[in-house]
């Protein structure tokens, strides 16, 4: 078995990015952990997050919630859930949102970003820092 930094990003492999619907929780980021993988995501880790509507305003009211989903979609575990105006911090390491606990995401589970917004989401930027074993 191998481990390998990865970064998850909107361009990562596996990546879907999706629009929200206003005032209803509902998924902008889904990652799928492909066949005979783990991704581990260390406690501590930085969260980015910065979705922007139409417009190209950056979207500041919400909440964003991450879940470890299920490969079926049946059971979602809540592992974090913040303000989206937390979330915009890439510089100042005192001013970014990290995570509390670690998670561990096997083959085929998600890890699933939801916002839940005035708002509409039509883009985001993420990154998350992770590592990616392979077997």
């Amino acid at each position: 078995m191998d481990r390998y930094p990865l970064e998850l990003t909107e361009k990562t492999e596996g990546v879907v990015i999706k629009s929200n619907t206003a005032n209803v929780e509902t998924p902008i980021v889904e990652f799928t952990v492909p066949a005979l993988a783990t991704v581990y995501i260390s406690a501590g880790s930085p969260v980015y997050l910065v979705a922007k509507d139409s417009t190209g305003a950056v979207i500041s009211t919400g909440t964003v919630t991450l879940y470890a989903v299920d490969p079926f979609g049946i059971k979602e575990v809540k592992i974090a859930e913040a303000r989206i105006d937390q979330l915009g911090e890439l510089v100042d390491v005192n001013k970014m949102y990290r995570l509390r606990a670690s998670v561990v995401l096997r083959e085929k589970r998600k890890l699933v970003i939801k916002l839940l917004s005035d708002k509409v989401a039509a883009s985001v930027t993420f990154r998350i820092p992770a590592e990616l074993e392979t077997y």
